[in-house]
């Protein structure tokens, strides 16, 4: 009978453990829901960082690219002023106190050099900082939102599934209707097992009167029998259920103790799987954490090499255009040069002709500064030119009057011979030539001298223009060969800040990398 309370107690604890299980399943469906919502919460979160992350990034760098333009164009504008004074220097001050173009050339190099280390250690610095800082701010905020979460997670979850265990109401509910059916039972098998033995005790009772009757014991002797077996059906009738109920009161014991131990064997079990549950979530987390640092660090780098890209465009523009004003410039004022040079020769040229044929004056050299617009033209330079010219006339000059006595002699003395002369001959001797008049030889010569210098002089001309005009030439070409100089030298800047930027974009990638 015991044996049978027994299994079918193991069967309905079998049935409370199947409902357990279903009731753990519905916890673990919980879970499962609330795992689903924190993603979802960890999504929209990761998002709007996201989307923050890259807002900061764009301002930052906005802000990194107004500095740097600004600084550019500050750096461009010292250049030009630094270029334009030493441009306006070089006709103001003399040729000692003047800087060589070398030394002019080396520190404009120099300073350039000193400039593009200053940006380029600005840049760097400024990057380094920003990112850095960002980067810390953001992975801080992204660590502590998460271990808030999960930990309010996992204290909540705890909590919750420590106080709804013990006090579902399905487990209460099922716990009662356990204990009642049981209680039920031990009652009714122990009215039964009473029964029995009452049953048991009348048939020996009917037995031992029918004995009895056989053996017909006298009347006090059977009264005696009878109150006896009546004592002893009423101290059965006493002890059985004390038995029956200390025999209850044991299995009581037994099934509260085995359904503890149950209890305990399935809190234990609940608890590991939440363990296992608990490093699944956590293995989880770190590796979405992973996943969402690399593609932090790929869309950090993929926006610094783009930002990188846009300003190595725009600087190559500005250097572009930068070059573009400056040939214009350099061409506006080789044209300007070659205008004024044209124009100094012409009015030189004619203030000479004038001097040297009507015997004027020399005009004012602030007239002839006044007709020029370029900077390099001085009274200086005017003296210089003049000097030339008339040097060049007198040469010319020399030379014609030397060339042109032979070619006079030779024709007077060709002339004389022709002329119808009377030989006078004195005494008898008529081979004798009478000379012509000293006056009149002397009258004539003068006058074919000026002529044939006049001509001369008009065939000449053109000559001294010519070698006025090849002296300017000379300083046209060799002004010419001042700017091929310093385009060769803006060419090796332009070179030297290319290298410079390479160098830059490398120091930038190796930041990029380490970071």
């Amino acid at each position: 009978m015991y044996e049978g309370t027994h299994s079918q107690l193991r069967s309905e604890l079998d049935k409370m453990n199947k409902e357990m299980a279903s009731v753990q399943e519905c916890y673990l469906e919980v879970c499962r829901e609330k795992d689903s919502l924190e993603a979802a919460l960890r999504k929209t979160f990761e998002k709007e960082q996201q989307a923050r992350e890259k807002k900061m990034k764009e301002e930052l760098l906005q802000q990194l690219e107004k500095e740097w333009q600004s600084k550019l164009d500050q750096t461009i504008k010292a250049m030009k002023k630094k270029t334009s004074e030493s441009y306006s220097q070089t006709d103001q001050v003399t040729t000692v106190e003047v800087i060589s173009q070398k030394e002019m050339a080396i520190m404009i190099k120099e300073q350039k050099q000193k400039i593009q280390q200053d940006l380029e250690q600005e840049k760097e610095i400024a990057i380094k900082g920003a990112l850095k800082k960002l980067e810390v701010e953001l992975e801080l905020k992204y660590c502590e939102n998460i271990a808030k979460q999960v930990e309010t997670a996992v204290q909540n979850a705890r909590r919750r599934w420590l106080e709804e265990l013990p006090e579902l109401s399905e487990y209460k509910a099922h716990v009662r209707a356990e204990q009642r059916r049981w209680e039920e039972q031990q009652e009714t098998s122990v009215a039964k097992r009473i029964l029995f033995a009452v049953s048991e005790a009348k048939e020996k009772w009917k037995s031992e009167l029918e004995n009895m009757k056989k053996t017909v014991m006298p009347g006090k002797e059977l009264e005696e029998k009878i109150h006896s077996l009546q004592r002893e059906l009423e101290l059965k009738d006493q002890e059985v259920p004390v038995a029956v109920r200390a025999e209850l009161a044991k299995a009581r014991s037994e099934w509260n103790k085995e359904k503890q131990e149950e209890i305990h064997r399935i809190q234990e079990q609940n608890e590991e799987d939440y363990r296992q549950f608990l490093d699944d979530h956590r293995n989880k987390i770190n590796e979405v954490l992973a996943a969402a640092k690399e593609d932090f660090l790929k869309q950090k780098m993929e926006l610094l090499l783009q930002k990188e890209t846009e300003l190595q465009a725009c600087l190559d523009q500005s250097r572009r255009e930068w070059t573009m004003q400056e040939a214009r410039r350099i061409q506006l004022e080789l044209c300007q040069y070659e205008e004024d040079i044209l124009t100094v020769l012409e009015l030189l040229l004619k203030d000479t002709q004038k001097e040297h044929v009507s015997g004027s004056e020399d005009k004012r050299l602030a007239d002839l500064v006044s007709t020029c617009s370029s900077k390099w033209v001085s009274v200086r330079y005017f003296e210089k030119l003049k000097a030339c010219v008339q040097k060049a006339f007198q040469d010319i000059l020399s030379l014609l009057t030397e060339n042109a006595n032979p070619q006079w002699e030779k024709r007077n003395t060709a002339k004389v011979s022709k002329d119808p002369a009377t030989g006078v001959t004195g005494r008898g001797d008529p081979g004798a030539l009478v000379a012509l008049p000293a006056p009149t030889s002397e009258h004539h010569a003068q006058v074919l001298a000026s002529q044939a210098e006049a001509e001369a002089d008009k065939r000449k001309i053109p000559e001294i223009e010519d070698s006025c005009c090849g002296r300017g030439f000379q300083e046209l070409e060799k002004a010419k060969q001042e700017c091929q100089d310093l385009k060769r030298k803006l060419e090796t800047c332009c070179r030297n800040l290319q290298h410079l930027e390479r160098k830059h974009k490398a120091v930038v990638e190796k930041i990029g990398g380490q970071i």
